[in-house]
């Protein structure tokens, strides 16, 4: 999408981000899911204190004094996780983090380099190391990984797909959105088109600074459809992303620049639809 491009760059690399936050959920089977992220700008300072220490390629370019983080939480069938991913303004990804817990219990950093992936992983010894800070968790492995992008753009992670939706500037009918992401030791490409309109009945909260309001009507929403298939490579596979099973629909607001709803399949529970509960404005 061309127009979204554009609408990165203002401000010299520090774009005006619309929201902070949103929280979305679903229930299917009488299971529910909860799903809430957080947007917001990082200081290079703040940002080196909590990347993994690495080789000189791994350096922050020195231009850089802002950067964009971007949280994501999930909460579903007793599986908590939370991933962190910390990236330029154009969402070209520097650090990505998970959390989990419930069932298994690991935390993992992929730290990405000129020419390498520094990879850290950590997990607890016992049920006493379960009870404390991941940061305090005992078995510790890290590796590198050699860095072979072909992508004709940044390599980010799938959950900044939140962030360049929400950084479009008046999308249109038949623009296309890619994102590229390694999965599974490969390139993977996130297509986001818009394919048409549609009446969308919602019900959230909108939080700004002068108060908290219930927004509860029909809006006419861009229909995005997101397929995810490996870079380069001539094949019908499909690959996942954001935790759905293929192919699925988000229904977005270019007036908020948020997305309403999403529509798809997911383990366990089959299509299930997620919606918008609550907005945090800037």
């Amino acid at each position: 999408m061309a127009q979204a491009e554009s609408s990165l760059s203002k401000g010299d690399g520090d774009p005006i981000l619309p929201w902070s936050r949103l929280q979305y959920s679903a229930k299917a089977l009488f299971v529910s899911l909860e799903l809430d992220v957080h947007l917001q700008h990082i200081l290079r300072d703040e940002a080196q204190k909590r990347l993994i220490p690495s080789t000189a390629s791994c350096a922050i370019p020195e231009d850089i004094l802002n950067l964009v983080e971007l949280g994501v939480t999930t909460e579903v069938l007793g599986r908590h996780t939370e991933t962190s991913t910390i990236m330029t303004s154009d969402s070209s990804v520097i650090q990505n983090s998970a959390l989990r817990s419930g069932n298994k219990n690991r935390q993992r950093s992929f730290r990405y380099c000129a020419d390498e992936i520094v990879v850290q992983k950590r997990r607890p010894l016992s049920r006493d190391e379960e009870k404390r800070n991941w940061s305090e968790w005992s078995d510790v492995r890290e590796m590198s990984l050699q860095s072979q992008t072909l992508a004709p753009a940044p390599i980010t992670e799938a959950e900044a797909l939140f962030y360049r939706l929400a950084m479009l500037d008046a999308p249109e009918l038949g623009d296309t959105l890619h994102l590229y992401f390694y999965e599974k030791g490969r390139v993977t490409d996130l297509s986001a088109s818009v394919s048409g309109r549609k009446s969308v009945r919602v019900r959230f909260k909108e939080r700004t600074l002068s108060g908290t309001v219930k927004v509860k009507q029909s809006i006419n929403a861009l229909v995005i459809e997101i397929s995810a298939r490996p870079y380069g490579e001539e094949t019908n596979s499909k690959s996942d992303s954001l935790g759905f099973k293929g192919d699925w629909v988000a229904y977005y607001d270019p007036e908020r620049h948020v997305i309403l709803e999403m529509v798809g399949k997911v383990d366990y529970l089959g299509t299930i639809h997620i919606k918008l509960d609550r907005l945090d404005k800037r």
